[in-house]
């Protein structure tokens, strides 16, 4: 469902949804896993993917609803029944949609809390914690004929036992694109693109003088991950992708300060290869034909987990910049 005004009046027949609002922007938040659900810059645009049966999967807890959601990682450990083998992947009810709870909110912040429950299907430990976050609606900018807004999503989970180590997960949906016209673009000039799952085609992936782009067209179910060691700076990991809504430009920049930094600290192995490396951003290009729903996924993983204060912590702090041209470029040449 892509009309930011249709999906609020929609969900809020059967569950609770929170509005962040500044200037042109709102941000729509529903309680089901936590999730900012939609992004508008003024009009009826939704910047981000959401299933196209919205109520059916709130009602029935199906993880698919859309948006920008928080796991954890390493996902082999939590989402594979038999992890040895990466066999019967299932999304666990307690981290997705976990039971969120509101403790604040104003027009422009929000702080959630839920309980999170899990078990470690590797070792059989059971993972015990509480899961706060906190959404921002930072800043919103208009220049010309663009508007821009950006939020911050401030992840902490407090982990009550002794565990393994986890990490935070932070997972946007997007819309895709026909003709090439979506594709992640990282700023990095060797990729060691790692493929998580099968071999990624030649076709998907373009190399640049100073960058190189992944292809997100809903059509192949892929997996690209990209290691931190191929970024000039891994202290601070930031890529972007550009897609149109409404035949209007978008672009969604993502960028962290808390990400895994070097290999020991990735978590998350490649189904493909799992003692080769590992990605600490992740890109995910669904099959419409296998699943009917055409999508794409902008994955980044945080530090794992160490003792704060006596607390066994891990934190995650992403910053999501929203652009979009107010006009298509169609109609603007079309104004004498």
């Amino acid at each position: 469902m892509s009309n930011f005004e249709d999906l609020n009046n929609h969900l809020r027949n059967f569950q609770e949804t929170i509005l962040l609002e500044s200037d042109f922007a709102r941000v729509l938040i529903v309680l089901n896993a936590g999730r900012v659900l939609a992004v508008s810059l003024g009009g009826s645009d939704n910047l981000l993917w959401v299933h196209p049966k919205p109520q059916q999967c709130g009602m029935s807890d199906n993880w698919n609803l859309g948006g920008i959601r928080t796991w954890i990682s390493p996902e082999r450990d939590y989402f594979y029944k038999n992890p040895n083998d990466f066999n019967e992947w299932f999304c666990p009810i307690g981290i997705d949609p976990a039971s969120y709870k509101v403790v604040s909110k104003n027009n422009t912040s929000l702080v959630l809390i839920s309980d999170i429950e899990v078990k470690n299907n590797t070792t059989g430990e059971i993972l015990k914690g509480i899961l706060t976050k906190r959404i921002e609606l930072v800043s919103t900018n208009e220049d010309n004929n663009i508007r821009k807004a950006k939020i911050r999503i401030h992840d902490i989970l407090q982990i009550h036992n002794n565990h393994t180590s986890v990490a935070l997960w932070s997972i946007l949906q997007v819309p895709t694109n026909e003709s090439k016209e979506s594709k992640v673009q990282l700023p990095i000039n060797v990729a060691n693109a790692i493929s998580y799952f099968d071999p990624i085609p030649e076709e998907y992936l373009i190399y640049n003088d100073n960058s190189i782009d992944f292809i997100l067209d809903g059509k192949k179910e892929l997996k690209l991950g990209i290691p931190p060691e191929d970024f000039s700076d891994q202290t601070k990991i930031a890529f972007s992708y550009s897609y149109k809504v409404d035949g209007k430009n978008a672009c969604i920049t993502v960028s962290s300060n808390t990400n895994a930094s070097n290999q020991e600290e990735c978590l998350d192995v490649a189904k493909s290869s799992p003692n080769g490396l590992k990605g600490v951003i992740q890109f995910y290009n669904s099959d419409v034909n296998k699943s009917g729903l055409k999508y794409g996924e902008l994955e980044i993983h945080s530090k794992p987990s160490k003792y704060i204060n006596g607390i066994l912590t891990t934190e995650s702090t992403i910053s999501i910049n929203f652009s979009l041209e107010k006009n298509s470029r169609a109609v603007n040449q079309s104004k004498p």
